[in-house]
């Protein structure tokens, strides 16, 4: 929900586009100032539990988490908050390396940087402040500027001026900071700028915000499996389908942590879109499971029994939005007991059963795939959520989301991502695989794998081509390849370009996005794309954030997900 999945270039591309559609140019009532958070590496908490501590290399640092903060920081974000967890043993309130050093020194940052809510006065119970009067000098001296909610920089900054703890120059320059935003945003013409009742009844959940939220919801609907081409489901015909799915009727339930101005009441659930665009099908419909997503022997009978007649049945399973955001981390993001045991009564009918999943994160989906003909992954929508879920399913929007997160196997593998280390015992595909890094009871693979997702046409790559074998500093390499749509359907595919640097001074993961397109093809159409990679996309950090670009042997892969791709080699001289 605060971020944009597992890879730090996509993350950067994210970051930068966020920043420029909040922010624009300041000079208008229609942007406000962007926030870059959480500064830096909160998305590395152990055990996934909000909140938690971070213990990471500053390589992993430099490499994995401070790119996308620093693509927003580069696009001219005005602010920059500081993360909840410590880095290096110091709170990132009062962590001078990150706030000082990189944000400051390294990055020329010239915004100012706040608090997040009470991370000065919780540098105490971390165990790094002694008092409140500690906090805040410890955080100002770091270069933290904007204090919000503990108030321990408005109690005791006069005392630590008059100690000569903190320089009147030092509160000149960051107040000045937050005066320039100030001017740049027209509060001092008019502080009320961004309060005017009128414009906000007017533009404010408008027809066309509305498209534009079902627009986005389409597009981020992921199709992971599709059966026989079982989907999609003819809505002009007369047919019957069951829908099964407390959450697919509860409107309370389609909404996340921040929901902003966002009302159940004005949502579209599932059940709703389906009736709306199925208007030739008979609807037939059933709980399945209780709220908290448990089941009993009666509600299945019951979903069963609702099944009798139809030719399809229907599935909305996952978890709440109420269970998507901050603070509501969990031990085991799969789908429920009671949920599976519903898919086995409903699959043992004989009938086609497909799987829309509501989630805010990717659950371990192992122990539907026996059970489901088809998965489609819906997250979290929102409003639009009963419009986009039968936009895909009816076939008027052909999917063509990826994943920007593996998929798990099983719990026990998280943290699973895509750009990981080879290590000194990379298990083979073929072959002995004793004495190798491997699980004995699962594969080591996720069941899907970063920049995955199906459409309801085929997609073929072919012809990769380097237009030369080297990237020199001042000649960059040329690559291109041929997608084809080889099925009978119009669609989207987002052609992916990975690299492998094969020895390096510091090791490199065994793939690294570093482009992506998305092109449209007509059936029977094909496309030759092409990508240009630069010495600069081939550079890594060393620990202190000192960028390296080293000659030697690579390899660029292409395809439509992380897995399956062509692959060529070339050299940087």
């Amino acid at each position: 929900m605060e971020g944009a999945g597992e890879d730090p270039y996509y993350g950067s591309v994210v970051a930068a586009a966020r920043v420029k559609g909040l922010q624009g140019n300041l000079n208008d009532a229609e942007h406000i100032m962007a926030c870059v958070k959480h500064f830096a590496a909160y998305g590395a908490v152990q055990g996934g539990r909000e909140y938690n501590t971070v213990d990471v290399s500053r390589v992993a640092l430099w490499n994995k988490y401070l790119p996308p903060y620093h693509a927003g920081v580069h696009a001219g974000a005005a602010t920059v908050m500081n993360a909840f967890n410590i880095f290096d043993g110091v709170p990132a309130s009062g962590n001078q390396y990150l706030v000082h050093d990189i944000l400051e020194k390294k990055w020329g940052f010239k915004g100012f940087v706040v608090s997040d809510w009470n991370s000065f006065d919780e540098m105490i119970t971390h165990g790094y402040a002694a008092n409140r009067k500690d906090a805040a000098y410890k955080a100002l001296s770091a270069g933290s500027m904007m204090d919000m909610e503990s108030k321990v920089v408005v109690d005791y900054l006069p005392e630590l001026l008059k100690e000569g703890k903190i320089s009147m120059q030092q509160v000149d320059d960051d107040v000045r900071r937050i005066l320039y935003y100030k001017f740049k945003l027209g509060l001092f013409d008019d502080p009320y700028k961004f309060s005017d009742a009128a414009r906000e009844q007017a533009t404010e959940f408008t027809e066309a915000h509305r498209n534009e939220a079902r627009k986005a919801a389409d597009a981020s609907i992921v199709l992971l499996k599709n059966e026989n081409n079982v989907l999609p489901i003819d809505a002009t015909a007369n047919s019957s389908i069951a829908l099964i799915g407390y959450y697919s009727k509860s409107k309370d339930d389609l909404f996340d942590f921040w929901i902003a101005n966002g009302k159940a009441a004005d949502a579209v659930s599932i059940y709703e879109g389906i009736t709306e665009r199925y208007q030739h099908s008979n609807i037939a419909y059933s709980n399945g499971y209780l709220p908290d997503g448990s089941s009993n022997e009666q509600l299945i009978n019951e979903a069963v029994a609702t099944s009798k007649n139809a030719a399809v049945i229907v599935v909305n399973i996952g978890l709440s939005g109420k269970l998507a955001g901050e603070d509501r981390s969990l031990a085991n993001p799969a789908i429920s007991d009671g949920q599976v045991a519903l898919l086995k009564a409903l699959h043992a009918t004989g009938k086609p059963v497909i799987a829309l999943v509501s989630a805010g994160r990717p659950l371990v989906l192992t122990a539907i795939q026996p059970y489901v003909n088809a998965i489609v992954y819906c997250w979290i929508l929102g409003t639009e959520t009963g419009h986009a879920v039968a936009d895909v399913l009816s076939g008027d929007y052909n999917p063509s989301g990826k994943t920007v997160m593996s998929f798990p196997y099983a719990v026990g593998q998280i943290p699973v991502y895509y750009d990981h280390f080879n290590t000194g015992r990379p298990l083979p595909d073929s072959g002995d695989q004793s004495w190798k890094s491997r699980y004995r009871d699962i594969p080591n693979t996720p069941l899907y794998p970063f920049g995955f997702g199906l459409s309801y046409t085929n997609f073929a790559y072919s012809n990769l081509e380097l237009y030369n074998n080297t990237i020199q500093k001042d000649s960059p390499l040329q690559v291109s390849v041929q997608v084809a749509n080889t099925g009978n359907k119009a669609g989207y595919e987002v052609a992916q370009l990975y690299i492998r640097e094969k020895s390096a001074s510091i090791v490199q993961p065994v793939k690294a996005l570093k482009a992506f397109q998305r092109v449209y093809l007509q059936p029977g159409e094909k496309k030759l794309l092409h990508f240009t990679l630069t010495d600069k996309d081939l550079a890594f950090y060393d620990g202190e954030g000192n960028v390296h670009t080293e000659a030697g042997a690579f390899k660029v892969f292409v395809g439509g997900n992380s897995r399956d791709v062509l692959e060529k080699d070339f050299m940087l001289k």
